[in-house]
C-alpha cells in the first residue's frame, strides 16, 4: 500500500476522489553480490487512488523485483516510484449525487440511487 503525501516544500496536498486514475513511473536498480549492477528501462503503470473519507488518498498495489533478478544473488535493490495524477485528458464523472446507471460487458449493470454518494 502506498499513501500519497506531498514532497517537502510542495505545499499542501488535496485529497483526490476515489477511483481517480494515477500513473506510476517505476525505475529499478539492483546491486548484485558479484559487484555488478542491473537496471531496467523505466516503465509506467496505470493505477487508481482511493479515498476512505479522510484527507488521505491511498494507492494500493503489489510490487516486486524484476523477474530477471535472481534473488539469492541480490545484495541491494531499489525501486523508485514517481506517482502523478493521470493526465490523458478530461475525465468524465461516472455517477454523481443524482445517481445513475453504469453498464459493463456481458450485460452487467449497477444502479446507484440518488444521494447514495455525497460527491462524485
Amino acid at each position: 500500500m502506498l499513501t500519497i503525501t506531498p514532497l517537502a516544500g510542495a505545499g499542501p496536498l488535496t485529497a483526490i476522489s476515489s477511483g481517480v486514475p494515477v500513473q506510476a513511473k517505476i525505475t529499478e536498480k539492483y546491486n548484485l553480490l558479484t559487484g555488478s549492477t542491473a537496471s531496467f528501462v523505466t516503465y509506467t503503470v496505470d493505477l487508481a487512488g482511493y479515498n476512505y473519507g479522510t484527507s488521505t488518498t491511498r494507492v494500493e498495489f503489489s510490487l516486486s523485483p524484476n523477474r530477471q533478478i535472481n534473488l539469492p544473488e541480490l545484495k541491494l535493490g531499489s525501486i523508485k516510484l514517481d506517482l502523478v495524477r493521470y493526465s490523458a485528458g478530461v475525465l468524465g464523472m461516472v455517477v454523481g449525487v443524482d445517481g445513475g446507471t453504469v453498464t459493463g460487458d456481458g450485460g452487467a449493470e449497477i444502479v446507484i440511487r440518488a444521494n447514495a454518494v455525497k460527491q462524485p
